[in-house]
């Protein structure tokens, strides 16, 4: 649940972000442009994002969602992560959504509804999100968080949660800047 944007180089046919303040982008009909990395960065981001699906999670997607649970520090036997899919697509209440680019799963998000008894409507939790680290900081991670949330609200959430470890500071400044904010204390019991 690390998210980081890329300090390294992007080329693309007309593009060439680079590490210094400009870069350059070079425009056949136009000639030579200065713009900004910033500028040129979000422009390649965002042809990249057009080539990410976020759709459903199958049963056959259940091994690289394993291998992706493996990168957030949660290793999962494939059979075992097939039979966590199976009973997550057998409940209305339940979501998992995966990226996939190129026909590859690259990210993967699972979301539970619960009624809450105290207070009107649902509230929905965020309980896994990770993105392979090859595609990390290209916001595939954000158009996941999107989709749970568009569900969310049109099932009656009136409001969404998530809990990040204490160490995973990327992922803190990635949920705030999603509009998340941290403003209760979780107490949690582990079974012995």
């Amino acid at each position: 649940m690390i998210f980081e944007v890329s300090a390294q180089p992007l080329t693309n046919e007309n593009v060439l972000v680079a590490k210094s303040r400009d870069a350059i982008r070079i425009n056949h009909h136009r000639g030579l442009q200065l713009r900004s990395s910033a500028e040129c960065w979000r422009q390649a981001i965002g042809r990249m994002m057009n080539k990410i699906t976020v759709r459903m999670a199958e049963p056959s997607d259940s091994r690289a969602i394993a291998d992706l649970m493996g990168q957030l520090g949660y290793p999962t036997a494939p059979s075992e992560m097939q039979a966590k899919v199976d009973l997550f697509l057998a409940l209305p209440s339940e979501r998992v959504l995966v990226a996939e680019r190129d026909g590859e799963v690259v990210g993967v998000l699972s979301f539970h509804l619960t009624p809450m008894l105290h207070a009107p409507g649902n509230l929905g939790r965020i309980t896994s999100l990770v993105v392979s680290e090859t595609y990390r900081g290209q916001g595939i991670g954000s158009r996941l968080v999107q989709e749970a949330e568009a569900w969310a609200w049109s099932k009656g959430c009136t409001k969404i949660e998530v809990t990040s470890g204490d160490r995973r500071l990327d992922a803190h400044r990635f949920y705030e800047r999603r509009g998340y904010q941290c403003n209760e204390r979780r107490f949690l019991k582990v079974k012995s």
